[in-house]
C-alpha cells in the first residue's frame, strides 16, 4: 500500500513537472533582443542630452558675451575691433605670442563694471584662465606692445579666455568702424561680414572651416555647423 502511494507521488510530480511551461530559445532571444534596444536607446539618449547641455553652455556664453559687447559699446564710444589685438603679444615667459580676439575682448571690458556684471555670469567651466602650453604654470603673463616688446602694458596679469563646449577658444569679430571692408584674412576664413560685433563657436566638429563668399556666407562643409551670436541675438 505505501509503495504504490509512493509511486503515486512520483507520477504526479512528474506531470507537474512536465506541465510546467519553461522559455522557448525563440522568446529568450525576443526579450535578449528587446532589453538590448531599450539599453542603446537610453545610452543613445543620454549621449545626445549630454550634448544639448553643452551646446547651451556655449549658447548662454555666447549670450552674456554678446551683452557685455552691448554694454561696452555703450560705455565707450570708440569701436572695440578685433583687429586691434594684434597691437599686444603675450609675453609667456617662453616667448611672445599674438594676442587672441577672446583674449583681447576680455583684457578690455575687464575694468568696466557694465561688462563685468554679464562677464560673471559665464559658466565657469568655459569662462577660464589661460595656462601657457596646458602645462599648468602660472596663469599670470605680461602684456606688451607687439611693436615694442620692450613696453609692458600690464605686468602679471591674469590672463582669461572663454571656450565653448568643446574646448575650442570662441572668437571676437568686430569692424573697427562702418568703412571698414570686409574682412577675409586667413585666420578668419570663417567669419562672416556682420554690421556689429559678434562672437563665434567653431560648433560640433571643433573645426572653423571656410566661407567660400563672406557676403553670401555659405559656408563649407566644416563651417556648417559653427555657431555666430548674431543668429540668436538680430
Amino acid at each position: 500500500m505505501n509503495l504504490k502511494k509512493s509511486v503515486n507521488q512520483k507520477n504526479n510530480t512528474h506531470l507537474r513537472l512536465l506541465g510546467a511551461r519553461g522559455f522557448t530559445l525563440v522568446e529568450i532571444l525576443i526579450t535578449m533582443s528587446i532589453v538590448t534596444v531599450l539599453i542603446g536607446l537610453s545610452v543613445s539618449f543620454a549621449y545626445m542630452a549630454k550634448i544639448w547641455a553643452a551646446e547651451r553652455a556655449t549658447m548662454t556664453a555666447i549670450g552674456f558675451l554678446h551683452n557685455a559687447s552691448l554694454r561696452y559699446n555703450q560705455t565707450i564710444p570708440i569701436p572695440l575691433s578685433d583687429k586691434d589685438a594684434a597691437t599686444y603679444a603675450v609675453n609667456t615667459g617662453s616667448g611672445l605670442r599674438p594676442m587672441t580676439s577672446m583674449e583681447y575682448f576680455l583684457y578690455r571690458t575687464a575694468e568696466i563694471p557694465d561688462c563685468v556684471d554679464q562677464l560673471q555670469h559665464l559658466p565657469k567651466e568655459l569662462y577660464v584662465a589661460v595656462v601657457p602650453n596646458n602645462d599648468g604654470s602660472p596663469t599670470t603673463f605680461n602684456i606688451v606692445l607687439a611693436a615694442d616688446p620692450s613696453s609692458v602694458v600690464k605686468n602679471a596679469y591674469p590672463l582669461k579666455t572663454v571656450k565653448d563646449a568643446n574646448g575650442i577658444e570662441l572668437k571676437y569679430c568686430a569692424r573697427a568702424s562702418a568703412a571698414d571692408p570686409v574682412r577675409v584674412p586667413p585666420f578668419d576664413a570663417a567669419m562672416p561680414y556682420a554690421e556689429f560685433p559678434y562672437f563665434a563657436s567653431a560648433g560640433r566638429d571643433k573645426s572653423w572651416g571656410t566661407l567660400a563668399d563672406h557676403d553670401a556666407g555659405r559656408p563649407d562643409a566644416e563651417a556648417k555647423d559653427n555657431v555666430y551670436s548674431f543668429t540668436e541675438h538680430q
